[in-house]
């Protein structure tokens, strides 16, 4: 079971603000919002967070809770998966006050669909949220979520490819990929001929060095190589992937970086995973999910958290982020969290 809390929808400087007045536009925004197209997923995207807002029909900035995918049970999964699914989808929703919800299940089984979509209804009822829409969805078509039976006399079919929004979001620089898979391979290692040099170049350093020095220049660079957009060098690589492995030089990387500055930041720490050998890239991988949780890409921090974790369990800032994913925790907590934790400068 796997689940992508995606928080709202990043802020500036390109805001988008996305209207969802009929099915089609709920179906072409869903993908649009993960940053990929799900599939035997449930989906819910959230409104009126914290009563802040009440569901007008707009999923801008400042209407919307939080945004949720995770996987739908498989046949061989236990009778109560199912449960545990829908659970995890709507807890986030009744923690954060949400008013409504808009939910699709992405599945070509009929009677899955309206098992999730029954327990769905079930539980956003018993939290007292309003659910605007439930649709069924299997890549081609659209039903009504409860239809068991599954007939084509109720289904319609949608195109998100050729959907306006889709085409906002391109000109808003979202990138929808095909898959979930498609996301994660952002972090796949790179070929040897690419890692290979910066995997000597780290050998050849060892350890990060010591002292504010070192912390200044890692904040430096990654300012510089982030307003830039151009990869490092193999020895600057080298020295920063080195460096991010101590927590005050860590601490310095992300230091300064709000909402308006994380998708540039994104790009450089995926690219220094990518590149980065193993053993080394548990700490570029926590930047990755860090700056892409605060550019609002939930789904793509999963894929960083995931990678970081994996080789670094304990690994302090991936845990963080781990946590603020799981809580569905909005990028505007990071505010409240740097400055509890002052200048790690």
């Amino acid at each position: 079971m796997t689940s992508d809390d995606h928080s709202t929808a990043p802020g500036p400087p390109a805001p988008l603000t996305l209207r969802l007045r009929t099915p089609d536009d709920l179906l072409a925004t869903v993908p649009v919002v993960l940053g990929f197209e799900p599939r035997d997923s449930l989906v819910l995207l959230s409104f009126g967070a914290d009563g802040r807002a009440q569901p007008d029909g707009s999923a801008g900035r400042g209407a919307t809770g939080p945004h949720l995918r995770i996987g739908l049970p498989g046949p061989d999964d236990p009778p109560a998966a199912l449960a545990e699914v829908v659970e995890a989808a709507v807890a986030p929703c009744r923690r954060h006050g949400v008013a409504s919800v808009a939910a699709v299940v992405y599945t070509a089984d009929p009677r899955l669909g309206a098992a999730a979509a029954a327990r769905v209804e079930a539980s956003c009822a018993a939290a007292g949220i309003t659910v605007l829409a439930l649709l069924r969805a299997d890549g081609r078509r659209w039903y009504d979520a409860g239809d068991a039976a599954g007939g084509e006399g109720g289904a319609a079919p949608y195109r998100n490819e050729s959907h306006p929004v889709r085409a906002a979001a391109v000109l808003h620089g979202r990138v929808v990929l095909g898959s979930r898979e498609e996301l994660a391979d952002l972090l796949a290692p790179a070929d040897e001929e690419v890692r290979g040099p910066l995997a000597a170049a780290v050998a050849r350093r060892g350890s990060p060095l010591p002292g504010p020095a070192e912390s200044r220049w890692v904040g430096d660079t990654v300012t510089r190589a982030a307003c830039t957009g151009a990869p490092l060098g193999v020895e600057e690589a080298a020295r920063l992937v080195v460096a991010v492995r101590l927590g005050r030089h860590r601490d310095a990387a992300w230091a300064g970086v709000g909402r308006a500055e994380a998708s540039r930041h994104v790009d450089l720490w995926l690219d220094l995973v990518r590149r980065a050998p193993d053993g080394w890239r548990a700490g570029p991988a926590a930047l990755a999910a860090l700056t892409a949780w605060l550019d609002g890409s939930g789904a793509l921090a999963w894929c960083a958290v995931d990678v970081c974790l994996e080789e670094e369990p304990g690994h302090p800032l991936g845990v963080l982020v781990r946590d603020f994913l799981e809580a569905a925790a909005p990028p505007s907590w990071w505010e409240e969290v740097t400055a509890a934790l002052g200048d790690p400068a």
